[in-house]
């Protein structure tokens, strides 16, 4: 009997050790991404303002923070704010990837690929 009570033994503990990766612990990203159409993001006058996209017309809009560190690409160059808060007014639906961290909502990367 006692090989029977080291195979349950074992069983149990195998099969915990499997529920326990199963729900286990997720690993968040620390940073996250929007993906949308330029014309759908509202850009400050200068950094250190707030960013609003709403990403479809059903979609609540929601709000980043935006300081002065934060890169600004087109096609992989960089371009100012003044000149990328002017495509997306004209309408750009060019395609655009807001890079922000989950933390503090805060955008650290907008990049443009036309």
């Amino acid at each position: 009997m006692k090989p029977a009570i080291a195979i349950v033994s074992t069983l149990t503990l195998l099969l915990a050790g499997n529920a326990g990766a199963a729900g286990g612990s997720h690993i968040r990203a620390p940073q996250a991404a929007i993906e949308t159409q330029l014309r759908t993001v509202t850009l400050p006058e200068r950094l250190e303002g707030q960013v609003i996209v709403a990403p479809c017309p059903t979609c609540a809009a929601r709000s980043f923070g935006i300081a002065g560190d934060a890169q600004l690409q087109w096609n992989g160059a960089p371009i100012s704010l003044q000149a990328l808060r002017q495509r997306a007014l004209k309408g750009s639906t060019a395609p655009v990837t807001l890079i922000y961290t989950r933390d503090n909502n805060r955008i650290v990367r907008i990049f443009v690929n036309d």
